[in-house]
């Protein structure tokens, strides 16, 4: 799942549960970084991408701030 942050303000997106097994982050959609996380709780800014490889979906929860 590829989650694109199209809102004027930054969200922290909490995940947990579900079977994830890679979660990257990306600036520009083309070059994403590996987090090193499976869970928890990541800031994602403006046109920031959050992408999470899973074989069961995660609980996904965005906090705006």
């Amino acid at each position: 799942y590829n989650y694109q942050n199209t809102n004027p303000y930054p969200l922290d997106i909490i995940v947990t549960s579900g079977t994830v097994s890679l979660m990257e982050f990306s600036k520009n959609g083309s070059t994403y970084y590996t987090i090193g996380l499976t869970a928890g709780m990541f800031r994602v800014n403006t046109y920031d991408y959050l992408r999470t490889t899973y074989t069961v979906a995660p609980l996904m929860v965005a906090i705006a701030r």
